[in-house]
């Protein structure tokens, strides 16, 4: 978690500057607070209030000067000091006189209450009682259904803070949708019989409450993990229920750097969701790549993170020789980089075996780590790929946000 220490002056305050600093405190915090690298306190922020002046401080003080909401936060470690400060004073008369004034200090550590799940894990399992029914589908069906269509919105972070643009749950679904909406546009609905969505790679931003990566790394927003969890959970069951209109849904779950077991996490709640559905088909394991196989073509998945772009391509062979051997059009779509990068065609085991290996571009704006690191400039994109049956990768679709 993220530590906010801010420490006010020793010097005397005022009763006019004291009622100042508390309006402040009061009306915009943010100027109260001190801040850590330029950020401010989230909601999962733990914040070390010390303050020293002429008159001692509650509890209820300090949470006012700091900007803190008791209801939100537990306080531990409340400290209460007092010392006098002397000094020698002489009179008219020239006689010395020692004159002593006191000073106070108060300080404590502000910590965010820990959230009860229980209820919301209860209503999900009751939830996961009742399987979802599969929809009437729509379209004709005088045609030879002959393609595949994958949409590929990989690294959407969901939790994350973006810098400048919005990016709560709220503006995730609409953008979410903008984007299948406009991928779908000049598809021949009636020709698909497969849909693939490739779910994960960095779906969410933080793998646990705490508000750190897979690996440990603080990056906050953890009081937001179990309800992105959730948002997660619906929006995919959501999607794969419109989809399944037209045709089955393939699934495959690819864990990232930030969400490697919340994600295994949100296939197992997906895959109790759509339990009973032989129209859908769920790829959910702890494995780093994930294949799926359409007539000729076969497609891999991956972060990106762990294996360079120039090596996965040579373990696709390795890791499913039977169905590399069955298909002509191989091809890894990776994440990771949150911008497109290709490597077309990658040279495999000999010369007539090539693989296409694409990092796939992301809707997710910069936060301040990006803009400090200077991962900036991407275009936000999302990608769709569509195969035929037996002709392989017939083209590829973008979205791009203004």
């Amino acid at each position: 978690m993220t530590t906010i220490r801010k420490r006010l002056p020793a010097s005397v305050i005022s009763e006019m500057q004291w009622e100042k600093l508390l309006s402040i405190a009061r009306h915009n915090p943010e100027r109260v607070n001190a801040f850590i690298n330029g950020s401010s306190p989230g909601e999962d922020a733990v914040v070390k209030a010390d303050h020293r002046g002429e008159k001692p401080l509650t509890i209820e003080d300090l949470a006012a000067l700091f900007g803190v909401d008791l209801t939100k936060y537990d306080v531990r470690n409340f400290r209460a000091n007092q010392w006098a400060v002397g000094a020698v004073l002489k009179d008219e008369d020239g006689n010395s006189q020692i004159v002593t004034s006191p000073l106070y200090q108060s300080r404590c550590d502000f910590v965010p209450k820990k959230t009860d799940h229980f209820a919301e894990i209860h209503d999900m399992i009751r939830e996961a009682r009742e399987p979802m029914e599969r929809p009437k589908e729509v379209g004709e069906y005088g045609y030879n259904r002959r393609i595949a269509v994958e949409l590929a919105m990989m690294d959407l972070h969901v939790g994350k803070e973006g810098m400048e643009d919005d990016w709560s749950l709220e503006k995730i679904r609409e953008i979410w949708w903008e984007s299948i909406n406009h991928l779908l546009e000049d598809v021949p609905l009636h020709k698909v019989d497969r849909w693939c969505l490739p779910t994960g790679n960095d779906f969410l931003h933080v793998d646990n409450s705490k508000g750190m990566t897979y690996a440990g790394t603080p990056v906050g927003s953890g009081s937001k993990w179990f309800k992105s969890l959730i948002f997660g959970k619906e929006l995919i069951c959501e999607t794969i229920q419109f989809l399944s209109q037209y045709a089955p849904v393939v699934i495959p779950f690819i864990p990232g750097n930030h969400d490697r077991s919340s994600v295994m996490a949100l296939g197992e709640l997906v895959t109790e969701r759509f339990r009973g559905r032989e129209d859908i088909l769920i790829l959910n394991s702890d494995n780093s790549r994930v294949y799926w196989r359409y007539g000729c073509n076969l497609i891999g998945f991956g972060h990106g993170d762990l294996v360079r772009a120039e090596k996965i391509a040579q373990l696709m062979p390795l890791e499913v020789p039977l169905d590399f051997a069955a298909t002509t059009y191989r091809a890894m779509h990776l994440g990771h980089l949150h911008h497109r990068r290709e490597l077309a065609p990658i040279t495999s085991i000999s010369e007539h075996h090539q693989i296409d290996v694409v990092h796939v571009p992301s809707l997710s704006p910069k936060d301040r780590w990006h803009y400090d690191s200077g991962y900036i400039g991407a275009m936000r994109r999302s990608q769709s790929f569509i195969y035929d049956v037996e002709k392989g990768l017939l083209g590829s679709r973008f979205y791009q946000l203004k």
